[in-house]
């Protein structure tokens, strides 16, 4: 994953125009241990980021954000590219998402909403050891028809408990 470039808006327009992906929201570049050391700055926002995932020889296949963090819990979205869902590309970079904001900034709630019909998301989210939470009954317009979301939260005792190997060495 890298930080959004000027030169990925093509891409990130079909993206935003994917109806399956709504509600990416933008942010900054990653952040680090360093960024928060020494600081008790906790505002909303304060370690938000807008990611491409970049995967070689493909160029760029989805975004990955944080549009919302607190100090405490933090809301992702993310979204790839059709013909790249499914492919094994999302779990490295939520898995990504998950240990800095865990592990390296010690944040203790992950969020993420997911339409409800989007049985797919659901169950990645799942298998990552996402909780159902909650549902927003038709909290999203597209097209013309409302949509419900479900609510998904991962603690981060849950997921040092359920974290590949892989994950918690990242």
């Amino acid at each position: 994953m890298r930080p959004v470039e000027p030169e990925d808006a093509v891409v990130l327009a079909a993206l935003a125009d994917d109806v399956e992906l709504s509600g990416l929201l933008g942010g900054r570049t990653l952040p680090t241990s360093r960024h928060r050391a020494g600081t008790d700055d906790h505002s909303v926002g304060a370690d938000c980021v807008d990611l491409v995932i970049d995967v070689a020889p493909h160029g760029v296949v989805g975004r990955l954000t944080v549009h919302e963090a607190d100090g405490w819990r933090f809301r992702y979205g993310i979204g790839l590219r059709r013909g790249y869902r499914g492919q094994g590309i999302g779990a490295p970079a939520v898995g990504q998402i998950l240990s800095t904001y865990f592990r390296d900034l010690g944040y203790e709630t992950a969020e993420v909403e997911v339409r409800a019909d989007n049985v797919a998301s659901l169950r990645f989210h799942a298998g990552l050891g996402f909780e159902v939470v909650g549902r927003r009954r038709a909290a999203v317009l597209i097209g013309g028809r409302h949509h419900d979301v479900v609510l998904l939260e991962l603690s981060a005792d849950r997921w040092r408990a359920t974290a590949t190997e892989a994950m918690l060495s990242r």
